[in-house]
């Protein structure tokens, strides 16, 4: 008997694209004679769903006419069985789930969120837990860690990209001139060559002073 993986992809986030590309090309490459295959695609309003079209890259074009086309569903506990559920009528069950794969990317779905939502359900996920999720994606908490457990990390600074009103309001400097300070005081404590990224988003840096 094949195993059915439900696999999950999309999201509210800004790699929203990037999970679709990963969960297309991981689909295309599991072994369909040991496993059932189940597409979970979640849109950015985080609602899914399901059809065989979605592990067709071209189906991509056109996002509105591939929801037309799929069944909006929800994964849900049935009886201690898991169960992929049509939500509109009949709200029949459409699959049977055995195990959840999720292929996210970014903040909203990789950072721990999805996870949780699968904890909650109590269904078999093949991914890390919620808790090296959230350490992972958040790159302050995670330099932190580290080195309270003696691992190397390269020297770093963060600042925050906003600050409250009454901040400013107490310094009497404007927003633009707070950043300024901000990053010529990294320039100084780091040196250079120095990567700037954010904190949440993707590991990749995008800017190289």
């Amino acid at each position: 008997m094949k195993i059915s993986v439900a696999v999950l992809f999309g999201g509210n986030s800004t790699e929203h694209e990037i999970s679709v590309i990963s969960a297309v090309q991981a689909m295309s490459n599991m072994d369909t004679l040991k496993y059932d295959i189940i597409p979970v695609y979640m849109d950015k309003n985080n609602e899914m769903y399901y059809s065989e079209d979605l592990k067709d890259i071209k189906s991509y074009k056109n996002i509105s006419e591939l929801k037309k086309k799929s069944k909006l569903v929800s994964i849900v506990r049935r009886n201690n069985n898991f169960v992929l559920l049509n939500m509109k009528f009949p709200y029949n069950v459409i699959k049977q789930i055995d195990i959840a794969f999720p292929i996210m990317h970014g903040y909203n779905t990789e950072d721990g969120s999805v996870a949780g939502y699968l904890e909650v359900l109590g269904i078999p996920y093949c991914q890390s837990d919620i808790f090296a999720d959230v350490i992972a994606q958040d790159k302050i908490f995670q330099k932190a860690i580290l080195k309270e457990n003696n691992v190397p990390v390269v020297d770093y600074v963060y600042f925050y990209e906003s600050v409250p009103p009454d901040v400013i309001g107490a310094m009497g400097t404007p927003l633009s001139k707070i950043r300024s300070i901000a990053m010529d005081n990294t320039l100084y404590t780091l040196g250079l060559p120095v990567y700037v990224n954010t904190n949440l988003s993707d590991g990749r840096p995008f800017r190289r002073l």
